[in-house]
C-alpha cells in the first residue's frame, strides 16, 4: 500500500542515553581502526569490549563531548521532546508514514461497488455516490481513496451504520464508530489540548495508532 507521513517531527529512540550513545561511538571508533572491514565484523562481543576499554582517556572525553553536543542539539529540536516517554513510543508507529488504502482499477471499483448494492440496494444513491468516487480515484491517480463526507439521512433500522461498516470492510480499511449522541464534547473524536490535566488523542488518532491506517472509515 502506499504511504504518506504523518509525523512533522523527527522521533529520537529514548534508549539513547548518554552512555549507550558514548559507547556506540566508542565501539565505532573501535571498529574504523581495524586493518580491514572484514577484521571490523569478525569481532566478537567481548573482544570488542576489550578494545574498547583501552581506548586512552583524551579520545573518550573527546567522545563525550561529542555526544553533549548531541543530545543538547536534539532538545533544542521542535517537536515531542514534551511528550511522554509512552506517547512518543506510541508515535513510532507511523515513524515512517501510514498506509492509505487504494482503489487498483476501475473494474475493483465496479466490484466493490456491485457487492455494497447487492448487500443494500435500498441505498441506491449513497452507493452510487461511492462507487463514482471509487473510479474517479483510478481515473486521476490518486495514491489514496477519497470519500467525500456524506450525511446518510433516513430513519433508525434502515442500516446507516451497516453500510459504512459494510464499505468499510470491502475497502480492507479500518472502521471507527463514534455515537455522536451519547458524546458529551468533541473531546472524543478530536481529544484534549496538552493543557489538560487528562490531555490525550481523540478516537481518530487513536484509530490511526492502532491500524496504521491514515484515513480510516468513519461513522458517527
Amino acid at each position: 500500500m502506499p504511504k504518506i507521513p504523518m509525523l512533522g517531527v523527527r522521533l529520537f529512540d529514548p534508549d539513547d542515553n548518554r552512555f549507550k550513545l558514548t559507547r556506540r561511538f566508542m565501539a565505532h571508533l573501535v571498529r574504523l581502526r581495524q586493518a580491514t572491514v572484514e577484521a571490523a565484523k569478525s569481532l566478537s562481543m567481548t573482544e570488542l569490549d576489550e578494545l574498547v576499554k583501552k581506548l586512552p582517556d583524551h579520545e573518550v572525553d573527546r567522545i563525550d563531548r561529542r555526544v553533549g553536543l548531541i543530545l543538547a542539539a536534539r532538545a533544542k529540536l521542535p517537536g515531542a521532546g514534551h511528550l511522554k516517554t509512552e506517547d512518543r513510543n506510541a508515535l513510532r508507529a507511523l515513524a515512517d508514514g501510514a498506509e492509505l488504502i487504494a482503489i487498483p482499477s476501475e473494474h475493483r471499483a465496479d466490484e466493490i461497488a456491485a457487492e455494497l448494492h447487492t448487500d443494500m440496494p435500498w441505498m441506491g444513491p449513497a452507493n452510487e455516490l461511492a462507487w463514482h468516487a471509487m473510479r474517479r480515484s483510478v481515473r486521476e491517480g490518486w495514491k489514496g481513496f477519497r470519500l467525500p463526507p456524506m450525511l446518510l439521512d433516513g430513519p433508525p433500522g434502515i442500516g446507516k451504520s451497516h453500510w459504512a461498516r459494510k464499505l468499510g470492510e470491502l475497502l480492507t480499511a479500518p472502521v471507527m464508530v463514534l455515537e455522536a449522541g451519547s458524546e458529551g464534547a468533541s473531546f472524543g473524536l478530536v481529544g484534549s489540548q496538552r493543557g489538560w490535566s487528562g490531555a490525550e488523542p481523540g478516537r481518530l488518532i487513536r484509530t490511526i495508532l492502532r491500524t496504521g491506517v491514515a484515513k480510516p472509515n468513519t461513522d458517527m
